[in-house]
């Protein structure tokens, strides 16, 4: 039986000053703090954030992930355009095992 699990995920949002699908530049700095309760233990909620094979079941085509502060943080839904459909370059702020987890994120347009 599982308990229930509290996991706090900071995304942090990065679109400076570039052009938006209307062709209009703006800045969108943001982030945004998510905290979900999970039936599951604290342990396999973090593993589904952090361990590529469980990204690519659930979130993405591929995921290339380093779970450490520096880290990356890519994910590719469609592998044959990286450059755009992903989160290339994105890395990971900061890892506290099991309890908090920060990463850039960038999206599609």
């Amino acid at each position: 039986m599982h308990s229930h699990c509290s996991l706090d995920l900071a995304l942090n949002l990065y679109y400076t000053l570039e052009q938006n699908k209307w062709g209009r530049e703006e800045n969108m700095d943001r982030i945004i703090y998510q905290s979900t309760s999970l039936k599951c233990d604290l342990q396999i909620a973090f593993e589904m954030f952090t361990i590529n094979e469980h990204l690519e079941k659930w979130l993405t085509q591929v995921a290339d992930v380093e779970p450490k502060v520096g880290g990356k943080y890519e994910l590719f839904w469609n592998p044959e355009d990286k450059e755009n459909d992903s989160t290339i370059g994105c890395k990971i702020l900061a890892l506290h095992l099991n309890k908090l987890l920060s990463f850039e994120w960038k999206g599609p347009y």
